[in-house]
């Protein structure tokens, strides 16, 4: 069966993800005008009938970008290409790819990446968004997936992204993150990390590891009380 390839996502078979298919009534030129436009329905009825695999980059007449390639130049390129939607296309995938990679053990980051790019194309299929427009807000999304592999260095001392992972957990607590603020917070998952790691080493059932037992319980208290 023929399928139509794009990175991060694999082959994808014709009528399998819905998604895919983008906006299906009418879609939205460079220009911010709506025309009919069943671009990705097209490209795999043409694909089908081909017997290829054709790469969702090729098709849309751009190249792969890096996050650090996603600039000016690459922004007008994608909102003056002849198929804007499957740039667009093209991009969500590329944040969809690097995105998990960045976050990869951090599934609260996992989940508001993928919430935001999910919010930016729902807002493009009830055409709230021109292509132009939502193409410069995905580049602008992929500015800060770009960043967050740097994101824990604005702490001091800096959190590791084993302690990012925690302090991001802690902070989905508004509450805490108001009455403890985020230095508080991020010494709390510094301490969560040393404890998850010598849970898998540490017999706690030896005596000498009851100071460290009674330390356990002590941050376990402190991380409770935030969200009692």
């Amino acid at each position: 069966m023929t399928c139509v390839w794009t990175p991060g996502l694999g082959r994808r078979s014709p009528g399998v993800d819905e998604a895919f298919d983008g906006p299906k009534p009418t879609g939205v030129g460079a220009s911010g005008t709506r025309r009919d436009s069943p671009l990705l329905s097209s490209l795999v009825a043409t694909s089908t009938a081909a017997g290829e695999i054709v790469d969702i980059y090729d098709a849309a007449g751009l190249p792969k970008p890096t996050l650090s390639e996603l600039g000016p130049d690459f922004a007008t390129r994608a909102q003056n290409a002849a198929n804007p939607h499957l740039a667009i296309e093209a991009l969500r995938d590329l944040l969809t790819e690097e995105s998990a990679a960045v976050s990869q053990n951090n599934l609260v980051r996992q989940r508001a990446f993928s919430q935001k790019v999910q919010e930016l194309m729902n807002r493009y299929t009830n055409q709230q968004l021109t292509s132009a427009e939502v193409i410069a807000e995905l580049i602008e999304l992929a500015k800060e997936v770009a960043a967050e592999g740097n994101r824990g260095q604005r702490f001091t001392p800096p959190l590791s992204s084993d302690e990012l992972s925690f302090y991001d957990s802690l902070a989905t607590n508004e509450s805490a993150l108001t009455v403890q603020g985020e230095s508080v917070l991020a010494q709390i998952a510094r301490e969560l990390w040393v404890i998850s790691r010598r849970d898998v080493k540490t017999d706690w059932t030896v005596r000498d590891d009851a100071p460290k037992l009674a330390h356990r319980r002590s941050v376990a208290a402190e991380a409770g009380k935030i969200f009692a």
